[in-house]
């Protein structure tokens, strides 16, 4: 199998010392791993996670469950078939898992936004109705 099948492949000096890193103590001619290298690199997604990591076969994400926001570490392993499940949003990194967490979970009812903001009669104040309005949204769908 030769180099040529592989034209739009572009080596740089990262690449470079990431092929010496993962194949240097490995045995075969010098062009066949290569060319496995290049393979791995020319490899289409099995999916692209929430934070727009793509994913590939025994790669390491973080999986967070929907039903109660729980993070764990997701190897992905075809073999296995545990590819993507409805269950669980998926981040590259842990720490953009969490950040979205603080986001977009449901965390604090209207009275403690009340009483953080101490916010003075909260029937006048234009940005809590707009909460209100969006909670009720939220309820009625």
């Amino acid at each position: 199998m030769g180099m040529s099948t592989h034209i739009e492949f572009k080596w740089t000096a990262d690449l470079l010392a990431e092929f010496i890193r993962d194949y240097s103590d490995k045995e075969g001619i010098v062009e066949e791993l290569m060319e496995q290298f290049i393979e791995s690199k020319n490899k289409k997604p099995l999916f692209t996670t929430k934070d727009n990591i793509s994913v590939f076969d025994k790669d390491t994400c973080w999986a967070v469950r929907k039903s109660n926001y729980c993070i764990t570490p997701f190897q992905v392993q075809l073999s296995l078939n545990n590819i993507e499940h409805s269950e669980f949003w998926y981040f590259g990194r842990e720490d953009n898992a969490k950040d979205w967490i603080l986001h977009d979970k449901p965390l604090l009812s209207l009275n403690e936004i009340e009483q953080i903001g101490q916010i003075q009669d909260s029937d006048q104040n234009i940005y809590f109705k707009r909460l209100i309005n969006v909670a009720k949204d939220k309820l009625n769908k």
